[in-house]
């Protein structure tokens, strides 16, 4: 069976993307500069499939979304900041497609937003630029 701990942990452990300086295994509650680009888990989203009486079958679908935070707004460097998030968003991609058969059990998909679509995150009082992915992969559920 996997857990949600372990669906977490294999995207946050496996996910190398060149160009991010810190990892971080959970959400941060501050950056420094000198740290970004920074990935973080934001959050996540479990669907059980179907079980038996006797809790047999039942595939589980995780969901996380994964974070890379670039540079904060104020710095105003907006067509920087744009090439950046478009390099590491193709960055991410190789990272997932390299990681496709360690992460969870099975299929692997993601969606990668970027730019306006993102939006911006804020830690600690602080607004970034960023980098969206819905991570969704499957899990055993049952036994």
């Amino acid at each position: 069976m996997t857990t949600y701990a372990e669906f977490i942990t294999s995207v946050v452990t496996t996910l190398s993307v060149t160009g991010v300086t810190r990892q971080y295994p959970n959400p941060p509650t501050s950056l420094n500069t000198s740290d970004l680009p920074a990935s973080f888990p934001l959050g996540f989203t479990v669907a059980q499939g179907p079980l038996t009486v006797q809790a047999h079958g039942g595939t589980t679908d995780f969901s996380i979304d994964f974070v890379i935070v670039t540079e904060p707004v104020e710095l105003n460097t907006q067509p920087t900041n744009f090439t950046q998030i478009i390099t590491l968003g193709d960055n991410l991609d190789t990272a997932l497609r390299a990681a496709v058969e360690t992460i969870g059990q099975g299929t692997l998909r993601w969606i990668i937003t970027g730019g306006q679509p993102a939006g911006i995150i804020e830690v600690a009082g602080i607004q970034y630029w960023n980098i969206r992915c819905l991570v969704e992969g499957k899990g055993h559920g049952g036994a």
